[in-house]
């Protein structure tokens, strides 16, 4: 079973690892970029008067180029740097763990994101912004809540005219634009942390979700003739979600294929061309504004950690963003290993110690399956000579031959699925922890003995030189995980019951192989998941010596 589970290991983490390689090779920079204006990404819903006359809505002259002016929006938690085009979100920055979203345009209308607002009001943590042309009058509002990461987001659309107007303006919920990821290239950790951004969007019972967000085709671009609760952006600990607050009627999903956005990307079946933006839009219910009326929405965002303490009590079902697999038995074991992890630490706070604990609770809670796998693993070793010799005997003759095996099993007393069971069982609780320790945020910044941050490789210390591929960080955890599973291994080899010469060479190249190939895969791994199946390893090596002693087979 031990062979069998590391084995599920190696090739879990090695199609995680090498996948990612080959498909997502980051997109080459586009040395010709140049700020341009926002194209539109759909065409906007009809607007009309009652009485008839002409489009109120469509686009005016080419406004003056005038300088965009910024400002800055802060409270104790987020930092949003605004601009007067558009009276637009322009950045988005995390103040508490210094962190970015590559999203702007959070809430404003789309037919007036190009138009060169003027501020009228600005304070530390609100501003309002406004915009005249002869059909209308724009106020834009946006304020910071205080203890918290919420922005609420305002626009008033007055109408000038001296009869009633019927508008149904679209709204940007969001805009994703990764060209503003400042990702190094050789940076491998980072690059498998994008594969973790998403873009999702409620909408009735369902959840239409995108992941490795980061570059867009022309093949996501979807509309939706329906209700949006929410619309949201996540990545590896942070997300945002953007509430509508007014009646809508749709939304739409379609990247920038504009060619200052557009990149060659290179991946596994050759390259295709892709986007670094994309933008969620939401259409609101057709409204009558009277004559000298407005009509007024409204947002609610939540730009933070990914936390359910912090999402769960906005009582807007935000907590629903989270989400750690599209399979449910494993997104629940992740959810339930969150659980247990936050637990742990109201107990013992430091999250260190607490994955030292939930290393001992998993692994033991599984040992009576471990036995009685191992067991069975060395029955079967044990008969495996009459077994081949059956399938020498009955190769022409397969019923007989499965009628014979399964006489040996039934007086030996020997399960052949047994040595599969505690993997089997164990999968989901492997890789929601998987992703429990890859995405917690938590983690981001503890301290635990020689590491100074779970959520980083544990950097004993820092070589004078540089290795190909490794770098120059001593990372002492997959060493010891290597050494570890090698006598691991040792003792594994020591126990088989076989007299197969080509299956003791097997396993013995096997013993040396699989430590070196899983530590590789986990020297840039976070130091709080290698810390786990670091104490895994001790815990399966003892147990691997101790049942090699005990366990007999006649």
């Amino acid at each position: 079973m031990e062979k069998r589970f590391i084995l599920a290991v190696v090739l879990s983490f090695g199609v995680l690892y090498f996948w990612g390689l080959l498909t997502q090779k980051a997109p080459e920079p586009n040395t010709n970029y140049t700020q341009t204006s926002d194209k539109e990404q759909v065409v906007d819903a009809p607007v009309k008067d009652v009485p008839p006359s002409s489009d109120i809505l469509a686009v005016s002259p080419k406004e003056p180029v005038v300088e965009a002016q910024e400002y800055t929006l802060e409270s104790d938690e987020l930092k949003l740097v605004l601009t007067d085009r558009g009276a637009a979100v322009k950045e988005v920055f995390i103040t508490e763990y210094q962190a970015t979203l590559p999203i702007a345009n959070i809430g404003i209308p789309k037919l007036f994101s190009n138009k060169p607002f003027v501020s009228t009001q600005m304070s530390g943590n609100s501003a309002t912004f406004e915009y005249d042309d002869e059909a209308f009058k724009v106020i834009q509002s946006y304020k910071l809540n205080g203890g918290g990461y919420i922005l609420n987001t305002t626009t008033r659309i007055f109408n000038k005219s001296e009869m009633s107007k019927l508008i149904a303006p679209e709204f940007f919920a969001y805009i994703i634009d990764s060209s503003r990821m400042d990702i190094d290239e050789s940076d491998m950790a980072a690059q498998r942390d994008k594969t973790l951004n998403e873009y999702a969007v409620k909408y009735g019972k369902k959840t239409h979700r995108k992941a490795k967000a980061y570059s867009f085709d022309d093949e996501e671009a979807i509309r939706e003739e329906k209700g949006v609760d929410w619309a949201a952006y996540r990545d590896r600990y942070f997300c945002a979600i953007v509430k509508p607050e007014f009646e809508t009627a749709g939304f739409a999903i379609k990247p920038d294929l504009s060619s200052v956005y557009m990149t060659e990307e290179k991946g596994f079946f050759g390259s295709k061309m892709k986007s670094q933006r994309m933008g969620i839009k939401l259409f609101s219910q057709e409204v009558e504004i009277p004559a000298g009326s407005y009509s007024e929405y409204t947002t609610t965002v939540y730009i933070g950690p990914e936390e359910m303490s912090k999402l769960k009590p906005i009582g807007l079902g935000f907590e629903k963003i989270k989400k750690y697999y599209r399979f449910g038995l494993f997104d629940f074991a992740g959810k339930l290993i969150n659980q247990i992890m936050h637990l742990l630490y109201k107990i013992v706070p430091n999250w260190g110690a607490c994955i030292v604990i939930l290393s001992v609770l998993v692994y033991f809670s599984m040992y009576p399956l471990t036995k009685k796998s191992m067991l069975s693993m060395r029955k079967m070793q044990a008969v495996g000579p009459k077994i081949n010799a059956l399938k020498e005997k009955y190769k022409d003759n397969p019923q007989k031959m499965n009628a014979e095996m399964m006489e040996i099993y039934k007086k030996e007393k020997i399960n052949p699925a047994g040595g599969c069971l505690p993997v089997l069982l164990q999968a989901p609780i492997f890789l929601g922890l998987y992703q429990v320790l890859w995405r917690s945020v938590a983690f981001k910044g503890s301290k635990f003995l020689w590491i100074n941050d779970l959520t980083e490789p544990d950097r004993l210390f820092i070589m004078p030189f540089s290795i190909p591929i490794i770098g120059n960080e001593f990372n002492l955890l997959p060493i010891l995980m290597i050494i570890i599973m090698y006598f691991q291994q040792k003792f594994s080899t020591k126990a088989m019951v076989t007299t197969d010469p080509i299956q003791l060479q097997q396993q013995k190249m096997m013993s040396v192989m699989m430590p070196f190939v899983l530590g590789f895969i986990f020297y840039k791994f976070s130091s709080g998941l290698t810390l786990y199946f670091t104490m895994y390893y001790i815990f399966s090596t003892i147990t691997q010596w101790k049942m090699s002693k005990e366990i007999k087979v006649g």
